[in-house]
């Protein structure tokens, strides 16, 4: 398996987890609600707050994974394709040459 496959599966799997606890602790504030010991509100300020908590992991972990590629030193894709870029143009300079030389 790529790197880059394990890093999307990875993220996926993280991904799943916030939802699945979300929707957990989405049961549980309606269930505190239902038993009165959370008022509407109060439930929605919950629910927000530990929406924002998981955003705010979300972002982290990603950053974790950037950084964990960048210490691999693997080339991003706009570089790859830069150099693809740089590439092709070298050959031509070097067609150019070829025919110059002729």
């Amino acid at each position: 398996m790529k790197l880059t496959e394990l890093l999307r599966k990875i993220n996926l799997l993280h991904a799943g987890i916030v939802s699945l606890t979300l929707d957990k602790i989405d049961e549980l504030v309606k269930e505190l609600e239902e038993k009165g010991k959370l008022t509407e509100e109060q439930g929605k300020e919950l629910v927000q707050k530990f929406k924002k908590i998981a955003e705010k992991q979300k972002e982290e972990f990603k950053k974790e994974i950037e950084e964990t590629l960048k210490e691999l030193k693997l080339a991003t894709k706009d570089e790859v394709e830069e150099l693809k870029k740089e590439i092709e143009e070298l050959k031509k300079e070097i067609e150019e040459l070829k025919k110059s030389q002729q």
